[in-house]
């Protein structure tokens, strides 16, 4: 049962990251770009160290996967920018709308067959993120984060889909390495800013929490990749998606016990309406990965 603890370890993780990111972005760091640099810079020397041991061949698919890695490396900019702004547990029940997008991306660009109880599952996934992304000012209305983090799993969807043909060609770990080859060159591009440049120093203080937790999201990554070498891979997503619910309970515990660590509206009617919202995107997206 080997595989069950890396599948469960993928989501936990996540989740226990995302909480560090809402922790860093809107009580520590001043400048998410300076905070993606080191993230970066930390990503692109693991990859390049996984890189060295792998020894990808195909010029062409390296090309390919790099670029599929700095298009994800933006969705990086906007969850920082998401984390700087709104609740956690709503951002990532909203991302993980990502699951419909995939199977509709391989419809179209891999030919991939959906059957009726997936569109279902797609309609399930968009009704939750909506929920989510409502919030009542004057009116209900959706927020401006709601289409950033649309956006965000817009772009994780193609990515994936991108993956799917890099596997086709590139071992696991040669996609790892070369896709976040990518993601680390598109995190380091703001090095170019000199007010980026300037702020960073008031992130080196921080430097020797961020990288352990950098390594530890990649680790992530390893974990899923290992349970999915053991059983099939759907089973494998489908556990991946515990992870806006493990990000909603652990936003919960905290605001109520460590609220000067993360902070969230505990009342009962957001509560149930985040409840129904993460339920349909979780609920939807199981079904789609199997």
């Amino acid at each position: 049962m080997a595989w069950l603890l890396f599948a469960v370890m993928q989501p936990l993780i996540n989740a226990i990251i995302n909480l560090f990111d809402k922790y860093m972005l809107s009580k520590r760091i001043k400048n998410y770009y300076s905070y993606g640099i080191i993230v970066g810079l930390t990503t692109v020397t693991i990859s390049l160290i996984m890189w060295s041991i792998s020894k990808p061949q195909n010029t062409n698919i390296i090309l390919i996967g790099i670029a599929a890695g700095m298009f994800y490396g933006t969705c990086y900019f906007l969850y920082f920018h998401l984390f700087t702004k709104s609740e956690a547990s709503r951002v990532i029940g909203i991302i993980y709308v990502y699951p419909a997008i995939v199977a509709l991306t391989s419809r179209i660009l891999l030919k991939e067959q959906l059957s009726t109880i997936k569109y279902t599952a797609i309609i399930l996934t968009v009704i939750g993120a909506i929920i989510l992304g409502m919030e009542k000012k004057a009116k209900w209305e959706l927020t401006h984060s709601f289409w950033i983090a649309v956006l965000i799993a817009l772009n994780v969807g193609i990515v994936d889909t991108m993956d799917k043909y890099l596997l086709q060609h590139l071992t696991t770990v040669q996609v790892f390495s070369v896709t976040y080859t990518g993601v680390g060159t598109m995190l380091l591009l703001p090095m170019l800013s000199k007010k980026v440049r300037k702020d960073i120093k008031q992130t080196i203080p921080t430097i020797p929490i961020i990288i352990p937790m950098t390594i530890l999201s990649m680790s992530a990554t390893a974990f899923f990749l290992m349970a999915a070498q053991q059983i099939q891979v759907a089973i494998v997503s489908a556990i991946a998606t515990l992870q806006p619910a493990l990000v909603f309970i652990g936003t919960m515990i905290l605001s109520k016990f460590a609220p000067h660590v993360i902070k969230e509206t505990l009342k009962p009617k957001l509560i149930a309406y985040k409840t129904a919202g993460i339920f349909l995107v979780v609920a939807g997206a199981i079904i789609l990965t199997l």
